[in-house]
């Protein structure tokens, strides 16, 4: 019995880390597309609309679960 638990809570801590690790990956590739259009984009309304993409995900990045 104890080594069936061991098995599940194995399986649930790798299956958390791949959860999380895939989490920050896509929150990283999203915030540096954001930043490279509004750096390097050479439609001014794009890039504009790209900084107001960028600047959500960092407050949602910065915000400590207060509430707006």
């Amino acid at each position: 019995m104890l080594g069936l638990l061991e098995s599940l809570v194995g399986t649930a801590v790798v299956a958390a880390v791949w959860i999380v690790g895939a989490v920050v990956g896509a929150f990283t590739v999203f915030v540096g597309l954001a930043l490279a259009v509004a750096l390097f984009h050479p439609d001014a309304e794009r890039a504009r609309r790209a900084r107001g993409v960028l600047h959500d995900l960092l407050v949602i990045f910065t915000s400590k679960g207060s509430s707006e």
